[in-house]
């Protein structure tokens, strides 16, 4: 049982669809969940931090390993709702291209959106 971790437990690759963080729910699997865009797209991962938020489940977001145009969407949603405890958006320290993007620009650890 999660409940018996001090160290908070997130479902990551088990957590595709509302319906998964529904079961993560239901059956307290976890002290919370890692939304990625990349993998649910962008209406499910909105319904997944709903009914994650409504849980009281801890939030991350994270990212595969996308190029700074998929990066900028999981970032937008994170700064536009201010819900994240944990954020995992380094894949633009993986891949050589440019550090901005319409208007996003990362700046070591910072992101910049205009």
């Amino acid at each position: 049982m999660f409940k018996r971790s001090s160290v908070p437990i997130i479902a990551d690759e088990t957590v595709f669809s509302p319906d998964d963080c529904k079961r993560v729910i239901d059956e307290q699997l976890a002290h919370g969940v890692n939304i990625k865009i990349a993998k649910s797209g962008i209406a499910d991962s909105q319904e997944i931090l709903r009914l994650a938020k409504k849980a009281k489940l801890k939030l991350m977001i994270g990212c595969m390993t996308e190029t700074m145009v998929g990066l900028s969407a999981a970032i937008c949603f994170a700064a536009g709702t201010s819900a994240f405890d944990y954020i995992d958006l380094d894949s633009i320290h993986f891949l050589h291209h440019k550090n901005s993007y319409n208007g996003l620009t990362i700046k070591g650890r910072s992101y910049d959106i205009k």
